[in-house]
């Protein structure tokens, strides 16, 4: 987060610094250098979470901290009930789901 935040830091530094350039109508080559210097190492996903690092051990950690927040409390009537519906209508937990059923699912949800 600190690293992010330094380098919003210097592209601001830069955009300030630079400013003239777009006032005289160059804005395209404005944007080109500020888009090369903000994107030079920017990546898509998060390598490090708290004192979690590598993307197999942050995916382990937000699974562990699901796991505890939904199953904090035990409510065997709820769970009866669960089974109850499952059974009847044959749901088998072995599923697998992909990326583009949980996407088909998202967008039949109301906003």
């Amino acid at each position: 987060m600190k690293r992010n935040r330094a380098i919003f830091k210097l592209a601001l530094r830069y955009c300030r610094n630079h400013i003239e350039s777009l006032l005289n109508k160059d804005a395209r080559k404005f944007w080109d250098s500020v888009y090369k210097i903000s994107n030079a190492k920017a990546s898509a996903h998060v390598n490090s979470i708290g004192h979690v690092t590598g993307s197999v051990n942050v995916t382990n950690m937000w699974k562990d901290y699901f796991e505890k927040l939904y199953n904090s409390k035990q409510d065997s009537e709820f769970r009866t009930r669960f089974m109850e519906k499952r059974q009847a209508r044959n749901v088998n937990f072995n599923t697998v789901f992909t990326i583009y059923n949980i996407l088909h699912a998202v967008r039949k949800q109301k906003k």
